[in-house]
């Protein structure tokens, strides 16, 4: 059952310039850095509890959830138990889990607080495939929440059908700073070159991205691939291109910080990003806010953003063929990248403003507070 927007605090909130804010989550991930990053700029006051070595930038704001070996059932327990009293201590205006496994659970079964609950893809899409325990998680989570947000309209269905219930909820997303990712003119270059910045794990298909590409090398010797990003496959995506023979073609360039990202995209040509699941990707707005056409996959999410031939191109996840094809497409025509790479850049700015969705964010947060629903 979803938990009453009730609140033990007896102070005027609406006299107040921001609210106190317990967030969550994964302290070693950039995109709960950049949220962070915005609450404080609009004022509020943030705590993160993390069982994960923060990302520097976090490290004086997060709190660790562990104390040495746990048992799985007992360590749950401790660390709800744990949850409930730094509540208790802390009097935050909102708990908010970033993610429903794990840091929805222990956010929504926090105490008497608004228990906000955000959905990241991976956790609600491939709910049906987990463990029960895990699906118990999720469900437990989505259905205890005071509210429920995520980055698409499909992963908000998803997150319906796992909780077999209608949730209250909305989309908001990270969104792209489209002042910062910005178009280049890269007419005239010698070479075409192919980006992806996904993470290198099995579901971002980054092996059929070179396979692909080594298929398109074979006819269009010019272009290049780079591949940001790392992951457990790191080592096994290196070794395969060289068993491509393409290794002198493809620059594999590791982990890029957020403020080198804008360069790696102004370098690119064509951006493609292929994943078997995944929300509304930030990456795939960075490039497009970048003027890049998009090569995605056909997912619910990605075609809330992408329109087929109109303002990127999207294939079947692991189609080795269509994504060669649509690849070849791309780099034969110039024109079809900048029609396509404009219409992208549009879309970005018309919907994709991360400044309006921190806004609405932090609107939510104290909807919240305030006792009322969104």
């Amino acid at each position: 059952m979803t938990r009453a927007v009730t609140h033990p605090r007896t102070r005027d909130r609406s006299a107040r310039e921001g609210l106190r804010i317990l967030i969550i989550g994964p302290a070693h991930s950039i995109a709960l850095e950049q949220w962070v990053d915005e609450m404080l700029a609009r004022g509020h006051e943030i705590l993160v509890l993390s069982p994960n070595e923060p990302r520097p930038a976090l490290a004086d704001r997060v709190e660790s959830t562990e104390a040495g070996f746990r048992p799985p059932l007992l360590g749950l327990l401790l660390r709800i138990i744990y949850v409930r009293r730094r509540v208790r201590s802390y009097r935050p205006d909102v708990v908010h889990g970033q993610s429903a496994i794990d840091y929805g659970l222990w956010a929504a079964l926090s105490g008497r607080v608004p228990a906000l609950v955000t959905c990241w893809g991976s956790d609600v899409f491939i709910a049906p495939q987990m463990k029960r325990k895990s699906r118990w998680k999720v469900r437990t989570a989505l259905r205890c929440a005071t509210y429920v947000t995520g980055t698409s309209q499909a992963l908000l269905d998803a997150a319906d059908r796992v909780a077999g219930k209608k949730l209250a909820s909305e989309i908001v997303f990270w969104g792209v700073d489209t002042d910062v990712f910005r178009p280049v003119d890269g007419s005239g270059r010698p070479n075409v070159t192919v980006l992806s910045v996904r993470g290198h794990e099995t579901l971002y298909n980054i092996d059929v991205i070179l396979r692909a590409f080594a298929r398109l090398r074979d006819v269009r010797p010019h272009v290049r691939l780079v591949v940001a990003h790392q992951g457990s496959l790191t080592p096994a995506l290196k070794d395969l291109t060289r068993e491509l023979g393409i290794a002198d073609a493809v620059t594999f360039l590791g982990f890029v910080e957020q403020d080198a990202l804008p360069q790696v995209y102004a370098e690119a040509d064509v951006y493609v990003s292929v994943p078997s699941s995944d929300a509304s990707a930030v990456s795939n707005l960075e490039a497009m806010a970048s003027g890049l056409p998009v090569v995605g996959s056909t997912l619910p999410s990605t075609l809330e953003w992408i329109e087929d031939g109109v303002n990127g191109l999207v294939v079947p996840p692991g189609d080795e063929d269509a994504l060669t094809d649509a690849l070849v497409r791309l780099v034969d025509d110039e024109g079809l990248r900048l029609r396509l790479g404009t219409e992208a850049r549009r879309m970005a700015e018309a919907r994709g403003s991360r400044a309006s969705q921190m806004d609405r964010a932090s609107e939510i947060y104290r909807l919240l507070a305030e006792g009322r629903l969104p």
